[in-house]
């Protein structure tokens, strides 16, 4: 095990010296140095080495060994890195165990060791008093103390000892004087024995002047009763220290406020030797105080006047004063919060607001402004830029703590509503950017579908438009054959939701429902039929593309990850919507165009629809019927039959043939009802959709028609009509042949005529 490092040391006594001198300069209870040693097994731990001094006698080192497993890391945490980088750190007493240190006092005040810039030690004093401040000066006291100890390390011989001695020397004769307050020593009898530049600016004398007077003689007799009285207090050891606030005697007469702290400096056998005083100038802070008395405005007043809120408390932790404005804005009462620990136990970040206090005390500067969120009496969070500044000694007491707060709780609301809005006007701006190239492409692909003259070219356009139109999403469009029992998938957007080739329209359920189907959660509901798979994992739905009710496709389209509810996609995905819409118009006019190129529906003479209607629509019924919804044509097809007409044109003429023969169609539309249909099926055979058997009636129509027709032509009378019908029921059955049941009729009834 090491030895400690004084007892190694060329002049250790010299060393006590500075200790002793350090000691009573600053009125501590003990000087001690702590070296950290790595232990010699893996323990985790350190083996601390202690010399010390105090006021009634020297200590010698003894080695010490902390009882527990943390190493001296894992007891500071982040302060053993703030020493290892040489800041000095002031713990209260309940922090002192962490440094491995039972100390009698109320505080200890830690400087780092540094040689090499490597850690090697602490060097530490003990106070008595708990939120003791050390001055600059005193910390440069104490830098200049820990080089001295580290002169073993640094230097290896005498002379390089003796020649640091004297560099301390001048440094400490250079910080004494070139310190920014007044300092100096002071005898006994109130004779100034030694004064730095300083203390000579604030009284306007000469060092040598000053130094040829005492305390008494330039202390304004008013003030000087109290100053003897705390001087008698440490003369016969009542007190250690004493600060008062008092004036002095320039050497022009004029007078000037200082602020005073007297520590006396006593020898080891406590025999009081001389004074140590510091002197601050303020004038300028008690003019502004007279000021404000003279218009009758005390401190307290003016704090109650700020707009924003303002609380003072000590380092004992008492709130000394909270203004008006904290009060109207938190809601609480002086009596609500009489500690710190009070308030923070009613604020949201206690953990923040705890390192500012910390803070504070450490540096014994203005914190930086931070940002905490504070609950007030009603519950509210109100968000603050909160600012503490250490003002030192202020009304009679050490280490009082101003802090500010600023609220911003509006200004952020604002912000974040104007935030909200950018983000809002944004979004609608690149919607709006997007809506309209969505509406240029849909624009462009109604022309282009408009002008297509096949299906062929059709699919070419809706691929390359629908595909820009979908972006990331996967599609797929099936086509319906012309009798609309199958389906055939000719477009694939992305992998198409991997939907069959060929299928039936009963497999998609939009085609059941007879309007768009949304599968918003594939895992929990009941797919289409016509994807590859039972189950797919994308959201998706399927549009049925009906114009005129006749089924001409279906339109299947991916979901993204936002369109989780239906009016979100009707909301975002307008151009879907008008998507399918266009498909099934262009669907539908390409079929009918192909319908009315192949065979015209309507009979050029009478103008009325033909076979190829009839087919058509009843194909149309049989697809409602096998899709189980109702039906919507009349249930009586009536087959009518007109033998004979051929000798009205013989007789009259094709065109006034033709004529008579639509005029008499014309009157049986009108005798029918509304929802009666007629097609010339062929040749002189007519087919009449009605909703009631109407057999009967037709041949008293026609019969009547005509008989009327005799009478306004002569050349008619010898024309005689032979009419006969037909009735067939429609049923899901008979609908499956209704054309065959007509053939047979037909062929039936012109081998009866012909007997």
């Amino acid at each position: 095990m090491q030895k400690p490092l004084l007892a190694t040391i060329g002049q250790p006594e010299k060393i006590r010296q500075v200790l002793e001198c350090l000691g009573k300069t600053l009125a501590a209870d003990r000087v001690f140095v702590v070296q950290l040693i790595a232990p010699e097994t893996n323990e985790g731990h350190f083996t601390k080495l202690i010399e010390e001094w105090s006021p009634s006698k020297v200590l010698p080192g003894a080695p010490l060994k902390l009882s527990r497993t943390e190493s001296i890391e894992d007891c500071l945490g982040d302060d053993f890195y703030r020493i290892s980088q040489g800041h000095c750190l002031f713990y209260a007493q309940n922090q002192l165990t962490a440094l491995g240190i039972s100390a009698k006092g109320k505080a200890c005040a830690t400087y780092p060791l540094l040689i090499d810039d490597r850690l090697w030690g602490y060097f530490a004093l003990e106070l008595k008093a708990r939120n003791t401040l050390l001055p600059e000066v005193a910390q440069q006291l104490i830098e200049l103390t820990a080089d001295s100890i580290a002169l073993e390390k640094k230097y290896q011989n005498r002379e390089d000892i003796e020649l640091h001695c004297q560099q301390c020397q001048l440094f400490h004769h250079t910080v004494f004087s070139q310190a920014e307050i007044g300092l100096a020593r002071v005898g006994l009898d109130g004779r100034f024995q030694h004064v730095n530049n300083k203390l000579c600016q604030i009284v306007g004398y000469p060092e040598k002047e000053l130094m040829a007077l005492s305390f008494q003689e330039i202390t304004y007799p008013d003030d000087l009763g109290d100053d003897l009285h705390y001087v008698q207090q440490l003369l016969t050891g009542k007190i250690e220290r004493y600060s008062m606030e008092k004036r002095y005697i320039r050497s022009d007469k004029s007078l000037v406020w200082i602020s005073l702290d007297v520590t006396l400096i006593r020898d080891a056998n406590e025999t009081p030797e001389y004074f140590i005083s510091a002197i601050q100038d303020i004038s300028y802070r008690k003019q502004i105080e007279t000021g404000l008395r003279e218009k009758g405005i005390s401190f307290y007043q003016v704090l109650n006047q700020l707009p924003y809120p303002v609380i003072i408390y000590n380092a004992e932790g008492e709130v000394l004063f909270i203004n008006q404005t904290w009060t109207t804005v938190t809601g609480y009462q002086h009596s609500d919060i009489p500690t710190i620990d009070a308030w923070i136990a009613k604020i949201k970040d206690s953990e923040k607001v705890k390192l500012l206090i910390k803070d504070v005390f450490e540096t014994k500067k203005q914190t930086k402004k931070k940002q905490i969120r504070v609950r007030t009496k009603a519950g509210i969070i109100r968000i603050w830029d909160f600012t503490s500044t250490n003002l030192g000694r202020i009304f009679n007491q050490d280490n009082v703590v101003l802090a500010t707060a600023v609220d911003m709780t509006e200004q952020i609301s604002a912000e974040f509503k104007i935030k909200l809005a950018n983000q809002k006007l944004s979004h609608s701006v690149a919607l709006l950017e997007k809506n309209k190239h969505q509406a240029n492409l849909l624009n462009h692909l109604n022309l282009q579908l408009q002008t297509c003259q096949s299906l062929s070219e059709s699919l070419l356009t809706i691929e390359a438009v629908g595909g820009e139109l979908l972006e990331s999403r996967q599609g797929f469009l099936a086509i319906a054959d012309v009798e609309g029992e199958k389906l055939t998938t000719l477009i694939r957007w992305g992998d198409g939701l991997n939907v069959k080739d060929n299928f039936s329209p009963q497999s998609c359920w939009g085609v059941r429902r007879g309007k768009r189907h949304f599968m918003l959660d594939p895992s929990q509901g009941i797919c289409c039929h016509h994807f590859q798979a039972e189950k797919i994992s994308i959201p998706y739905y399927c549009e049925p593309l009906i114009n005129n009710n006749i089924l001409l496709g279906i339109l299947g389209v991916s979901l993204l990850a936002t369109e989780t509810i239906v009016t979100d996609l009707s909301e975002q995905s307008w151009e879907l919507d008008f998507l399918g819409e266009l498909l099934a118009l262009s669907l539908s006019n390409l079929r009918f165009r192909q319908l009315a190129k192949d065979n015209l529906i309507h009979d050029s003479v009478t103008g009325y629809q033909n076979r190829k209607a009839l087919l058509q629509i009843l194909a149309q019924e049989k697809i409602k019927q096998h899709n189980s919804t109702a039906a919507s044509l009349p249930p009586f097809l009536t087959i009518l039959g007109i033998e004979k007409f051929k000798q009205v044109n013989q007789l009259l003429g094709y065109d006034a043939g033709n004529n008579l023969l639509k005029s008499l169609l014309d009157d049986l539309r009108y005798c029918l009802d509304p929802q009666s249909q007629i097609f010339r099926y062929e040749g002189m055979v007519f087919v009449i959709l009605s909703p009631e058997e109407i057999k009967e009636s037709l041949v008293n129509i026609i019969d009547s028609k005509w008989k009327k027709l005799k009478q306004q032509n002569k050349e008619l009378m010898e024309i005689d009509l032979h009419i006969w019908t037909e009735t067939i029921l429609l049923t899901p059955e008979k609908n499956q042949s209704v054309d065959h049941s007509i053939q047979k009729i037909i062929t039936f009834m012109s081998q009866r005529n012909l007997q």
